[in-house]
């Protein structure tokens, strides 16, 4: 199995295909309401992402690139570096939940 993942502080986006490429989940896990910080949210990640390893037999793990650089209007820096701590805090979630099964 697949796992694709689509990562934000706000939204974190997730899909699941089987070796054909058959989609066999397609969801999503809305951290904008958890208002309590980056662990909190890396913890509602970390569960989820613990029910779907559970469920499935996840292989291989796909990751949207995260953004490299800074685009005035579009991105502040501290939207940059909120995201940079968040990506490493999944890191070491996706290491502990799906690689170490």
């Amino acid at each position: 199995m697949i796992l694709g993942l689509d990562i934000s502080t706000t939204c974190v986006g997730l899909c699941v295909l089987d070796s054909k490429g058959n989609m066999l989940l397609l969801d999503h896990i809305i951290l904008s309401k958890i208002k309590t910080g980056l662990r909190y949210k890396a913890v509602a990640v970390k569960e989820r992402l613990k029910d779907i390893n559970d469920q499935f037999d996840i292989k291989h793990i796909f990751i949207e690139e995260c953004l490299l650089r800074y685009r005035m209007g579009a991105s502040s820096i501290h939207t940059l570096m909120i995201l940079a701590k968040f990506n490493g805090i999944r890191n070491d979630i996706i290491d502990n939940v799906i690689r170490e099964r």
